[in-house]
């Protein structure tokens, strides 16, 4: 194909008439950016539906806590700031209102001391204590619902807040505290944005550098780096128009696509190299190299998008997202890889073709050759040693998806929530919904009092149970609402009269108790809310402490006649829930991938032991960087989960290059030894540099804010580093058992 300039020229129009298409795709996709890791669990897990369930009767918990250093409740601008923020306002030509609520702990106060409750200063503030009011019982904040406008562009919403708090507090930004889901939201999305925004520069400037020390021509440094570069910007234009949403966690198919590509790129150029003759046209060497590369570069991009692809089988929906959008970006990349990239060097070929002195001729290959060749049983034993013990290590695993986890301890976010829950209280909502049926409406008001007080007794029974936890900061539920509950020992004509007032206030509140939002009236039941708060700076076994509430829980509700039905859901199940979620999807993912690999593999060494075997050198670098986290109890969260099937499918790329050149090498000289040494000579270099590209490149986001995309550029670091030595120690070794078949053919020798 490439012999016909022609149809260079024909590719390379249409190469450049893609780039508008894909720049402006790649744009919006960039912009619809959103991060919510309660939205990651698919609607069929039952926390899911739980939490979807709860949103439905009480409401979205959409919400904003702010507070600030002097935020005490005789402060006026507590109640200034709470009306500015629900007023409209103008957001490019359109009247936008970004919160349906806002209450703070002096209103809270007022309510609790005046009529019908009158509870003195000292009983209320108690019971706002830990959620609206902390234990100085001065400071205090804000909590603003988030609109449906909030919700569309939590960005903007928060923003507003910032803008209006500075304008009315005349403080700067950094001493205004916030918290809360929407803020979780908008912190994520600015830092995997600034992160990328900030590093990829240094990534592309990194990778330019290497392509030129690697290639020794600008030319070719260019054409490589730009069909990367575009196929970088594919990948994002590819979500946009699948209508995928972009999160913190897709960004990275975008990098990881880059520097793929600038990686398949040195092997291709490689290839061609090998294949220029001074006394042929160039663009017979380029179609003879491109044939030459097909099948290692296909094979080699199809096992790094099984890697890929093999995420998808995930249950969270951004590793699920990863796999399907990196596998078909990669593929992309390598279809214009294979094709623009052979155009542009027919059509504008470097000048210095022949003068390049080989660079193979630097690698110490007959050294390294006869090394493995002389050490091969050794080599393998010790590395089947590792991969056990690396197995073992694995064992102790655990996964963490906590907010500390997407941050570094100095980021803004984490010294606001600390802040929040040493001066107001702890954070994590936990939700707990006792269902009981409804009272019947022809049923005399004595009784319906009398069964109203006997739940509110079960209630304030677990509510002290569950709050004196340990992990438990405070429990919120209608209770901190209503009068002190009438005891059931009653003498005299006093306490009698008192307890009929109570009862009686009892029903008359009810219609007010819904609209602090812990009770809802269905029709044919009443659901009563239990809020417990947990901290988010403690280390909690989550596991553990939800069956901690469940058992203290169902302990309470069998000593009831009628006990209620129990509904536990919140921000904790999901996270717990998402935890161990990661973990089940990290050997899932990865045990797809590597059976897929593996098949493929024994496929083309026609023999079961001879795939398995060449696949130990692409499972060791697995086994070692995630044995060692293991046995360091050092915790995986998703940007790590990432790494393992990914690297193990860009590793196999280097495998599949040396056993194609081993192979052609075989069948020329029918000598084990020789073969191998030749096949250092052709691709060892190649190797080192596609690695170098491939963990250089990345490895400059580990010094991201950012945490997911931190880890995720240092595991794939040391998970490629490990997998190149296992390349060019370990697979020779094993190359080094196969035994020479017929006579080499004289005339190529």
């Amino acid at each position: 194909m490439f012999r016909n300039r022609i149809v260079c020229w024909l590719i390379l129009i249409a190469f450049c008439a893609l780039i508008p298409p894909v720049y402006h795709g790649a744009k919006l996709s960039w912009e619809r950016q959103a991060n919510r890791v309660e939205d990651w669990l698919p609607p069929t897990f039952e926390e899911t539906q739980q939490l979807i369930w709860f949103i439905e009767r009480f409401g979205s918990d959409e919400l904003l806590m702010i507070s600030w250093n002097g935020c005490t409740l005789d402060n006026p601008n507590v109640a200034k700031l709470a009306e500015e923020l629900k007023q409209p306002t103008d957001f490019y030509g359109q009247e936008k209102t970004w919160f349906r609520e806002v209450f703070t702990g002096s209103q809270s106060l007022d309510y609790l001391t005046e009529e019908p409750l009158e509870l003195s200063s000292t009983e209320a503030r108690q019971r706002l204590e830990g959620w609206l009011v902390g234990k100085d019982g001065e400071t205090t904040c804000l909590v603003a619902l988030v609109s449906d406008s909030g919700i569309q562009n939590r960005a903007a919403a928060v923003d507003y807040v910032w803008r209006t708090a500075e304008r009315l507090l005349d403080k700067p930004r950094a001493e205004i505290r916030m918290a809360g889901p929407t803020y979780d939201s908008v912190a994520i999305d600015a830092a995997s944005k600034n992160s990328l925004l900030e590093f990829n520069i240094w990534s592309w400037l990194i990778c330019i550098a290497l392509l030129y020390i690697c290639l020794r021509s600008i030319r070719l440094a260019w054409f490589v780096f730009v069909v990367a570069f575009v196929s970088e910007h594919l990948s994002l234009a590819i979500m946009h128009y699948s209508f995928a949403q972009l999160d913190s966690i897709l960004l990275l198919v975008a990098n990881l696509t880059f520097v793929l590509g600038i990686a398949g790129g040195i092997h291709l150029v490689n290839y061609i190299r090998e294949s220029i003759t001074a006394d042929e046209d160039i663009g017979a060497c380029v179609s003879r190299a491109v044939w030459k590369a097909l099948l290692p570069c296909t094979l080699a991009g199809g096992t790094t998008a099984l890697g890929m692809f093999s995420l998808s089988i995930s249950q969270l929906s951004p590793i699920r997202a990863f796999g399907w959008f990196g596998a078909l970006g990669i593929l992309a990349g390598a279809v214009l890889l294979l094709t623009v990239l052979p155009a542009c060097i027919t059509v504008f070929p470097p000048r210095k073709w022949q003068s390049d002195t080989p660079s193979e001729s630097k690698f110490p290959s007959r050294l390294l050759a006869a090394f493995v060749a002389k050490q091969r049983i050794p080599i393998l034993i010790t590395a089947l040693g590792v991969l056990v013990a690396g197995i073992g290590g694995m064992r102790y695993l655990e996964t963490s998806i906590d907010m500390r986890d997407f941050f570094q301890p100095k980021a803004k976010i984490i010294q606001d929530y600390n802040w929040l829950e040493e001066h107001i209280g702890y954070l994590v909502p936990m939700e707990i919904v006792l269902k009981w049926p409804q009272l019947p409406a022809d049923q005399p008001a004595r009784e319906q009092s009398e069964e109203l007080l006997r739940r509110l007794r079960v209630l304030d029974q677990l509510n002290l149970k569950l709050k004196n936890m340990d992990g438990v900061g405070t429990a919120i539920s209608s209770l901190n609402f209503l009068p002190d509950l009438p005891s059931d020992q009653v003498q005299g004509f006093r306490q009698i009269s008192q307890r009929r007032a109570t009862l009686a206030m009892l029903l008359d509140q009810r219609s007010q108790l819904q609209q602090t939002g812990y009770l809802v009236d269905e029709d044919d039941a009443a659901l009563w809310r239990l809020s417990l708060r947990v901290s988010a700076q403690q280390k909690i076994d989550y596991g553990n402490f939800l069956d901690q509430v469940a058992s203290e829980t169902q302990s309470v509700l069998d000593q009831q006649e009628q006990p209620p039905e129990v509904v536990i859901c919140g921000g904790l199940p999901l996270i717990y829930k998402a935890q161990s979620q990661l973990l089940s999807d990290l050997l899932t993912s990865y045990s797809t991938a590597l059976a897929t690999i593996t098949l493929i593999m024994i496929l083309l060494q026609r023999s079961i032991l001879g795939g398995v075997l060449i696949m130990l050198p692409n499972v060791l670098p697995t086994a070692i960087v995630f044995g060692a986290l293991g046995a360091l109890g050092r915790e995986i969260e998703i940007g790590g989960v990432l790494t393992a099937s990914a690297a193990l499918g860009i590793a196999v790329d280097d495998s599949m290059h040396f056993l194609s050149n081993f192979r052609t090498q075989m069948a020329k000289h029918n000598d084990v030894s020789l073969a191998l040494e030749k096949t250092f000579q052709t691709c060892g270099v190649a190797m080192i540099q596609t690695t170098l590209v491939c963990t250089l490149g990345l490895l400059v986001f580990a010094l991201s804010q950012f945490v997911p995309i931190a880890r995720f550029a240092w595991l794939m670091f040391m998970l490629l580093s490990t997998a190149l030595l296992c390349d060019l120690i370990l697979l020779p070794a094993i190359l080094a058992f196969t035994k020479p078949g017929a006579k080499p053919d004289l005339d190529e020798t």
